[in-house]
């Protein structure tokens, strides 16, 4: 017996595959920029954490750890954006814009408020407010 996956109550399956799933180019694409803007939001205090932890013993895990869950967001923005559209260069553009939002946030984070923290424990209350967005 094998098993198979089942369309939600109301809807049906063509030979091609479930057409319960939306796969508009429109709608993909809108889901792209709505990836893209929101993990730009997120990307942005993540820089700050990284260019605060870099004070810390634990800067370079911060920074790898970091590194390493960026890949996924990546393709979280690249995939609709290529299947909406074809265009690699244009999905890979996207999340790579998306991305750039952490130096950015790294580089307002040393001219800015590197001068105000003045202490270990200013620098914790920092590095856990950043951890909780």
């Amino acid at each position: 017996e094998q098993a198979t996956s089942q369309p939600p109550a109301g809807s049906s399956s063509s030979s091609n595959g479930p057409n319960w799933i939306s796969t508009h180019p429109s709608e993909l694409w809108r889901l792209g920029l709505l990836m893209a803007g929101t993990l730009t939001l997120h990307n942005l205090p993540e820089g700050f954490a990284v260019a605060f932890s870099a004070y810390t013993d634990v800067g370079p895990v911060m920074a790898l750890a970091i590194a390493l869950h960026n890949i996924p967001e990546g393709l979280v923005i690249a995939a609709p954006i290529y299947a909406a559209t074809g265009n690699r260069w244009q999905a890979v553009g996207l999340a790579t814009a998306s991305g750039i939002s952490e130096p950015v946030g790294a580089a307002a984070a040393l001219l800015v408020a590197k001068p105000f923290v003045t202490s270990i424990q200013q620098l914790d209350y920092l590095l856990a407010a950043t951890g909780g967005v």
